[in-house]
């Protein structure tokens, strides 16, 4: 997915899709390339739903932050 320059100016709503977007691709690509990710999600169980959404407060509560 590309990186979208103007995100800043849509609607909630499609900033909102946007960053579910970005989420869940991030998250596949962790899933496939990162042992310690894949080690934490097993660990944790969390369903592929849950990860989803940045504003799930059961799953991201206290994980830290990537950039």
């Amino acid at each position: 997915m590309e990186k979208n320059s103007d995100i800043q100016f849509r609607s909630p709503e499609e900033i909102k899709l946007y960053q579910e977007a970005r989420l869940t691709e991030t998250l596949a690509y962790l899933q496939a390339h990162s042992r310690f990710y894949q080690q934490t999600f097993h660990r944790h169980h969390p369903n592929q739903e849950d990860r989803r959404s940045p504003t799930n407060s059961r799953y991201h509560q206290n994980r830290p932050a990537t950039t």
